[in-house]
């Protein structure tokens, strides 16, 4: 016997295996499994809870960043320049591609998907981290330099009293 959730309802219903609407069930999936198949999908079987992380670790993130990209500085936005790299060419794709697609899409992908929140935190403590790191590292660099200029004021005091101690 197989149960299931009604997802409108919330109704339970009980199907047995070799009762006619479980029959009919599977064959109406296999059809529209087919219809992707013949389309060159390939299909992977998994549980919803495997499909979920998935989605909000590839699909969720790539939207995610699109959208946050394509709405940095939107007076002038991410344009085309003469020097472009292929990596912000590639950025200026994921852009056009995912803010072309309607926001009720993204926030479906959002809403419909429990993993997403985690993406967002996870993603906003990732730069944090990377943020702390720059100013981490632009801090050392500015000690470093303070450092040098200190020696150096040092030296050239210590050659002054040389010079004076000479004369």
């Amino acid at each position: 016997m197989t149960r299931f959730v009604d997802g409108q309802t919330g109704q339970i219903h009980s199907v047995h295996e070799n009762s006619e609407a479980h029959v009919e069930a599977v064959d109406r999936m296999e059809r529209f499994l087919s219809i992707w198949e013949e389309e060159g999908c390939h299909m992977v079987q998994m549980s919803c809870r495997e499909h979920d992380a998935y989605a909000a670790n590839s699909q969720f993130i790539t939207h995610l960043m699109g959208r946050i990209l394509g709405s940095h500085n939107k007076q002038e936005g991410l344009k085309k320049t003469p020097i472009d790299t292929s990596g912000f060419r590639n950025v200026l794709k994921l852009v056009e591609s995912t803010t072309a697609d309607s926001f009720d899409l993204f926030y479906g992908l959002y809403k419909f998907n429990t993993n997403s929140a985690d993406t967002i935190t996870n993603l906003q403590s990732a730069m944090t981290n990377v943020v702390q790191k720059l100013r981490a590292k632009e801090q050392q660099e500015e000690e470093e330099l303070a450092l040098r200029r200190q020696q150096r004021r040092e030296e050239k005091l210590a050659a002054q009293q040389q010079q004076k101690t000479k004369t």
